[in-house]
């Protein structure tokens, strides 16, 4: 998808992104491209072990791995995709429906599968009591991330969770994290999704 868009538009991916993305959403600390002031402010990953497995840095953009951006400026986008800033009607409809159920290991489906759908690049949990969360992870080896977006629903505001590890075990807190930030007492799946293998 990142070659065709590319092709597209005549431009590489780190340009498209600072022209579409950043600049406008004020993400000043975010790149898909190695800067040089993440020689100074980037952080190594490390794994179970606890050994220093580098900062990985890779040698070209790529929109699967390489985004480097901090916790505010990935606020900022969140809040943006939120509202359906820079999206015609038809795509945000298209971002937050959850057309087709996740099972993340084929021919072995698991029962939080049953919870867990696909909408347009983000997952979508149907949860009893928080609605339907749309999600995204990430999982760079040593590096992990989650944004969890739940629906303003009542008297309850829109509420908003993202977090980034530099840690092979940084996806073990979901459960412990987000019953915190969003008092759910029955637990989200996602948890079970990303962490329990096959």
């Amino acid at each position: 998808m990142q070659r065709a868009v590319e092709q597209i538009q005549g431009k590489g991916l780190e340009e498209i992104a600072q022209q579409e993305v950043f600049l406008p959403l004020g993400m000043v600390s975010s790149s898909y491209s190695w800067r040089d002031d993440y020689d100074s402010l980037a952080v190594s990953g490390f794994n179970r072990d606890g050994q220093d497995r580098r900062k990985g840095n890779f040698p070209r953009a790529n929109a699967a791995y390489t985004l480097r951006t901090t916790a505010s400026d990935y606020m900022k986008f969140l809040e943006a995709l939120s509202r359906g800033t820079g999206l015609g009607k038809e795509s945000r409809i298209a971002i937050f429906t959850p057309v087709v159920q996740a099972v993340r290991y084929a021919g072995k489906p698991r029962d939080c599968d049953q919870r867990i759908f696909w909408g347009l690049g983000v997952g979508i949990e149907k949860h009893q009591k928080l609605g339907e969360v749309v999600f995204h992870w990430g999982d760079n080896g040593t590096f992990r991330s989650l944004f969890l977006v739940v629906p303003a629903k009542g008297l309850q505001p829109k509420r908003i969770l993202v977090y980034f590890t530099n840690s092979q075990a940084g996806h073990d807190v979901i459960s412990d994290i987000t019953s915190l930030f969003f008092n759910n007492k029955e637990p989200l799946a996602i948890d079970q999704w990303v962490n329990e293998n096959e």
